[in-house]
């Protein structure tokens, strides 16, 4: 009996991230920071995958902050600002320029992020153990199916 079955690991090594930001119309302007520019005032800087640009976040200040953009009348603008990025790197180039904006929590710029991530040496180890533990999981499943092939041919 051939094994047919499949095993898929967690570790997402694809360049499919992007790293966006969210704009308030209601405060146009020239709002530089660094090399970034942007047209209106950014309040959100994020990383994402697929459609999360479009999904309702799980930060409260941010989604009351649309609302309350909406609600006056304006709208909040959803740029991707670089695609094609590992995981990795999205990570790097978002807390790069949450650093640069600045964030409401410490009083040092307009965003709502609540996080900023800078140990990315932390964020590698993490990979690399993550990777060592789905290869041993590999290993267990196929050694299960093999065992279950081999019971279900006596």
């Amino acid at each position: 009996m051939k094994n047919n079955l499949k095993y898929t690991s967690s570790v997402n090594t694809t360049k499919n991230f992007y790293v966006y930001v969210f704009l308030n119309t209601l405060q146009p302007g020239v709002h530089r920071y660094g090399r970034s520019k942007f047209e209106y005032e950014p309040f959100y800087i994020g990383k994402g995958v697929n459609d999360r640009i479009d999904n309702q976040f799980r930060d409260k200040s941010v989604n009351d902050k649309s609302k309350e953009i909406e609600a006056k009348g304006g709208q909040v603008l959803r740029i991707k600002i670089y695609e094609n990025l590992s995981e990795l790197k999205a990570l790097k180039k978002e807390s790069i320029l949450i650093k640069k904006i600045g964030q409401i929590i410490n009083e040092t710029g307009p965003l709502y992020n609540t996080e900023l991530i800078t140990d990315f040496n932390k964020i590698r180890h993490n990979r690399k153990t993550r990777k060592e533990k789905d290869k041993k999981q590999k290993q267990k499943y196929n050694s299960a199916i093999n065992e279950l092939a081999n019971f279900l041919t006596v």
